[in-house]
């Protein structure tokens, strides 16, 4: 009978049954019963079964109990307990046990109150007849009562019978179940196998079984229990137990492995003593213990602890614990090796993880027990230097993954670089040091990046290109540069003396504050150090005649009043010869079809134009943008505009100095966005990457690019007229090659559509500006008269010749009529030239940084019908440039001095004074300053001076030269520098 028990306990525990052994004295877990519903007594007797234990057979639903017979030596104490089954669709289990004939059963459970009394007391005399009877062994069904049940009986009698019917039935129900409980409060027991147990022997136990009916027929419905494994209770940790722990795994040091992690990693050339390390790559470190460790306990677990950001937290995943050979949280921590005291770890973290700060620790876990909420974690060992996690352009799960090692040379780990400016026919290149690998640089950039943004946004380099477009300008967040474009840079640095980015970074950190000045150039050259720090891919980027639209219309508007001039207070927008702005690489998981628009994506520092309320600009991607889709994120309605506006001519109308009415009076559709160029990857040429951004100019792609942009601007209605074939047509050609100080040659080419002469009026004014064409004051004013003759459709082809050579151009009311216009012999098909010189003594007055000339230009035909062309046109007049020498490139070395000569030529015949030199790169030291005083009129210098690296390989060495007449004048030389 034992063996036959042993096997129905075996099956009933791997089925999930709640059945337990119970030693004497032994007290029943009570979980499953609510705080308010204590448990009940339970009373068990050895009598033959009740006769009404085979009242309900054929109810299709059973319920299982367990008889257990206690050993013969002691006599057993049992609980029943009971929890509430609402679906009533489980075989439900009862636990009774089974006294010796010696052994009288004795109760010990929580008393329950029934009718307001304590159910012990209801059931206290049957419990002393039982015991006057001398211990008889018999059998008494499990007495039960549970007013939740009741309320199911009623509702189900209700069913049956009339409310009033169904009351009075349970009420008889409740007097039978009184004065036999057998009937009605007792589950029914049936086929109760009794055998006198032997002593020492196991209790043995019988599954019987009871439909539901019977046990609502009892006033009480049981439910399983599971009841806790027999044993002693769980073990608790002691502080000895901590300590003994504490002692075994105590940590001596871990070693990072720097070198080799930060080669195969390709930071090994950030100048910091923390480690740095990129996402989504492996990497090694070695802990070492005071003893030898064993890490075969089962009772005791060692955990990698990893700390991101400043306040690591374990609510949003910033502070993680991943056992050794586990992964969480896409942490990956494998055992390579264990060598006495040694341990070697291999850490994998994920590629989407947060960049900037990380702490790695080693803790421990002890395990008592297999409830994890008994464990008790353990803090062993917390490294006392963070490293910094970047993102990673090697990591095909990374979302800033660039495909290319070339491109990933140049975009990322070239700390030099060029910014372009000068004009769209004419770029001039402006050596930059970027250096993000610069001590400094790597400190900024991580304050930035901190101060910008949450721990967790950092995971997006979408989020950090966009705050750091902000960070990098001063104006909504105490960013590291004040923008200046007035010309008056007191109380800081003129832009263009700046050299790199090694100097503004490393003052802003020791200022604390923003520092002063910069402009377009410099936000883009410090926006590439602190991303390629940081790890993204970006360049430097400058597109010419860059549009800035001020009213989201993606058109620039010029405005003209009934005299031909341009009307100020209307001309908001503007034109830039040139912008610098930044490209970042990655792809775009924000976006519908994302992965379709990995690239490179627009970014913007200069503070020109408000996002979300602050200045900050991108990323926006290129590839939308050469389609005109600039519904997608993030600002692409401005860096369409940008590159591909077209150029609208406005004639106001007014009536007593109010305007009514403005007719659309040309358009200019390629006038924008006319050149944009980058370095090119691996040397100093310019690459010209404008067909990425629109197709061919006034081709039916680019066309319909527009028109789909403009569609989601505020563009004025008419701007969408057609505007009738002109009979003539204009156009404005210069030497843009001039050098500051030179004479500028415009002309103006007219050509005859008609097969008639035609007589024009042409209005020009000419002002001074600087780069970004914002006016100053105009330094010349001329109207002109020309005379066409007949174009290609003339009809008397015989006296063609002698028409064309009839062209007279006339210049009336010209400052220097004998110089300022000029007739040339124009070409046999219709064709006039109408030259205009405007002198140096006309814009010296206006020399400042970037000194840009803008001109405004309207050609009327006034018979036999009105027909009008305008045109505006900026140039940007070249500044001589440094040239710095070594006497032996090929025997430069690191940490040994060598000397540079820097030679430059005043082209202005006038004095440059507060002459001085800014030196940067070679990660050699802060920025050199040398102090020149004057330079004379037209004269050259040359100055030396003693320079030594400190690290090898190829770098720039970039100088500028600031003088108060005379700025924006720089210089590099690129240098190998041997180990």
């Amino acid at each position: 009978m034992t063996e036959e028990i042993d096997q129905i306990l075996k099956e009933m525990t791997e089925s999930g049954g709640a059945t337990t052994e119970t030693k004497p004295g032994d007290e029943v877990d009570n979980k499953g019963v609510e705080e308010s519903q204590p448990a009940e007594e339970v009373t068990t007797e050895t009598t033959p079964p009740a006769p009404c234990a085979d009242e309900d057979k054929k109810d299709e639903d059973e319920i299982q109990a367990v008889v257990e017979q206690p050993a013969e030596t002691s006599p057993p104490a049992a609980e029943g307990e009971v929890e509430g089954d609402k679906k009533d669709e489980e075989e439900i289990q009862i636990v009774v046990e089974e006294a010796t004939e010696t052994s009288p059963p004795i109760v010990e459970a929580e008393s329950t109150e029934i009718d307001g009394k304590p159910e012990g007391e209801a059931e206290e005399s049957g419990v002393k007849e039982e015991e006057e009877k001398g211990g008889a062994e018999s059998e008494e069904p499990v007495e039960v009562k549970d007013e939740e049940l009741k309320v199911e009986e009623q509702e189900a009698k209700e069913e049956e019978d009339s409310n009033e019917q169904a009351k009075d039935e349970e009420k008889e129900d409740e007097e039978k179940a009184e004065e036999k409980p057998c009937e009605e409060e007792t589950p029914v027991i049936t086929e109760v196998e009794t055998e006198t147990p032997i002593a020492n022997e196991a209790p043995k136990t019988v599954v019987k079984k009871l439909t539901k009916r019977q046990l609502r027929s009892a006033g009480r419905r049981v439910v399983p229990q599971e009841q806790p494994a027999a044993g002693k209770p769980d073990e608790e940790v002691t502080d000895e137990d901590i300590e003994a722990l504490t002692n075994k795994l105590k940590v001596k040091s871990i070693d990072l492995r720097s070198y080799s992690n930060q080669k195969a990693h390709h930071t090994d050339d950030y100048d910091v003593p923390n480690v740095v390390l990129r996402r989504g790559q492996l990497f090694e470190i070695k802990v070492g213990f005071e003893q030898p460790v064993k890490l075969d306990d089962n009772k005791s677990e060692l955990n990698l602890v990893i700390s991101l950001g400043e306040s690591p937290r374990v609510t949003n995943d910033t502070r993680i614990t991943i056992p050794v050979g586990t992964t969480v949280k896409k942490w990956r921590v494998d055992l390579l090796g264990l060598k006495e005291e040694d341990l070697t770890l291999r850490i994998q973290s994920p590629a989407d993880a947060p960049v900037g700060k990380l702490n790695i620790g080693i803790s421990a876990v002890l395990k008592p027990t297999d409830d994890p909420l008994q464990w008790k974690y353990v803090n062993l060992y917390e490294h006392d230097e963070h490293l910094y996690l970047l993102f990673n352009p090697w990591c095909r799960d990374d979302v800033v993954f660039l495909d290319n090692e070339e491109s990933r040379q140049e975009h990322v780990l070239n700390d030099g670089g060029l910014l372009f400016e000068g004009s769209h026919s004419n770029p001039k290149p402006r050596p930059w040091n970027f250096g993000q690998f610069d001590t400094f640089v790597v400190l900024a950039s991580i304050h930035l990046l901190e101060k910008g943004l949450s721990v967790t946004a950092r995971s997006s380099p979408i989020k950090v290109v966009r705050a750091m477009s902000a960070m990098v300008n001063a104006e909504d967040d105490d960013g590291v540069l004040i923008a200046n474009w007035s010309g008056n840079y007191d109380n800081g640095k003129c832009p263009s003396e700046w050299a790199g980015s090694v100097e503004i970074l490393s003052t802003y950190m020791v200022r604390e504050a923003p520092i002063g000045y910069a402009q377009c150039g410099e936000f883009s050259g410090v926006l590439t150090s602190v991303l390629r720090c940081l790890g993204i891919p970006a360049r430097s980027v400058t597109a010419y005649s860059s549009a800035q639209d001020s009213d989201g219309s993606m058109t620039v508007d010029v405005h003209w009043n009934h005299e031909y001039q341009p009307y100020a207070e209307y001309n908001t927008d503007t034109v830039w010869v040139y912008h610098t702005y930044n490209e970042c690489y990655m792809a775009r998981p924000d976006l519908h079809k994302g992965k379709k628009l990995r690239g490179w994506q627009v970014v913007d520092g200069t503070p020109a134009e408000r996002s979300d309320g602050i200045f900050q600009t991108g990323p926006s991607p290129v590839p939308a943008l050469r389609r005109g889709n600039v519904a997608v994120k993030h600002d692409s309605e401005y860096a369409f505009a940008m590159v591909n506006a077209d150029r609208v001519h406005w004639m106001i109308q007014e009536t007593g100095g109010s305007v009514f009415n403005k007719r659309l009076l040309h358009k200019e559709p390629s006038s924008v966005g006319r050149r944009i160029v980058t370095k090119a990857v691996g040397n100093d040429d310019i690459e010209n990457i404008t067909s990425s951004y629109k197709y061919a100019e006034g081709s039916k792609e680019e066309r319909r690019a527009v028109n789909n942009a403009c569609s989601h601007g505020t563009v004025h209605k008419k701007y969408f007229e057609n505007i009738k074939n002109k009979d003539f047509d204009m156009k404005l050609t210069f030497d843009r090659r001039v050098k500051l100080g030179d004479d500028v040659n415009l002309k103006m080419r007219l050509t005859n559509k008609t097969d008639v002469e035609q007589q024009v009026e042409i209005f020009v004014e000419c002002y001074g500006t600087n780069y970004t064409g914002i006016l100053q004051d105009i330094c010349r004013k001329e109207k002109l008269e020309a005379t066409m003759p007949p174009g290609h459709k003339a009809k008397n082809q015989k006296n063609t010749k002698e028409k064309i050579m009839s062209g007279v151009v006339t210049a009336v009311g010209s400052l220097r009529r004998s110089t300022s216009s000029h007739h040339q012999q124009p070409d046999p098909v219709g064709v006039t030239d109408v030259a205009m010189t405007i002198y140096y003594d006309d814009y010296k007055s206006f020399i400042s940084d970037h000194t840009a000339l803008k001109f405004f230009i309207v050609a009327v035909r006034k018979e036999p019908r009105r027909h009008e062309i305008a045109l505006q046109d900026e140039i940007m007049l070249q500044t001589p440039s440094l040239k710095m020498t070594v006497a032996d490139p090929s025997k430069l070395k690191r940490d040994e001095e060598f000397s540079v000569d820097m030679t430059f030529t005043n082209p202005l015949p006038i004095t440059l004074t507060d002459c001085r030199f800014n030196i940067e790169g070679l990660r050699f030291q802060q920025a050199k300053i040398i102090q020149q005083g004057d330079i004379e009129a037209e004269s050259e210098i040359k100055v030396s001076f003693n320079l030594t690296p400190k690290l090898a390989g190829r770098k720039v060495l970039v100088a500028t030269l600031h003088t108060k007449e005379l700025k924006g004048i720089s210089g590099s030389l690129q240098l190998e520098i041997q180990l």
